[in-house]
């Protein structure tokens, strides 16, 4: 589609049409946990089931935590990349709100001609050509406690996942 379009940004406008509820019981399961950490763990115990070809990894360097994501495909394109990884900024983003701004968004491939809607959606420093895919952020980002979390609708919600996988 971007290459039929001649949009090189598919991927972002796609992703930011996506929302936690999108993901179901798992986007429940997730607004309900107590910090972005946690989110981050709960996401990556049920990538499978959200996404088997996508990779999240999350990585403490110091004062700073580095959330890799990549594509598991046979050839991982631009847009896949871009639609993935915006879909974690805007996770992330819905549950630390709009003041929340990552370091950096990185990416491994070059950058677009025009970088307006990158800069528009990231709301931060967006590097091309680096050396991994995902997002950089202050490591007491990760541990600010999620306002909106309510433990016991967190112990539904992996009731109910548990009854789907069940089924």
């Amino acid at each position: 589609s971007a290459r039929d379009t001649g949009c090189d940004t598919f991927g972002l406008r796609m992703a930011q049409t996506r929302h936690l509820s999108n993901f179901g019981a798992i986007g429940l399961l997730l607004a309900h946990q107590p910090t972005l950490r946690d989110v981050l763990v709960t996401t990556i115990e049920h990538l499978h089931l959200l996404n088997p070809s996508l990779m999240l990894h999350v990585e403490n360097v110091g004062a700073l935590v580095i959330v890799r994501e990549e594509v598991m495909t046979a050839v991982p394109s631009r847009q896949s990349r871009e639609l993935a990884i915006c879909v974690i900024y805007r996770l992330c983003a819905s549950l630390m709100g709009d003041s929340w701004r990552p370091k950096s968004v990185n990416f491994s491939h070059d950058a677009p001609a025009n970088l307006a809607i990158h800069q528009q959606v990231f709301r931060c420093p967006v590097l091309f050509n680096a050396d991994f895919n995902g997002l950089v952020c202050q490591a007491a980002d990760l541990d600010m406690p999620n306002p909106s979390a309510d433990p016991a609708m967190a112990v539904h919600a992996r009731t109910l996942l548990a009854s789907q996988a069940s089924q």
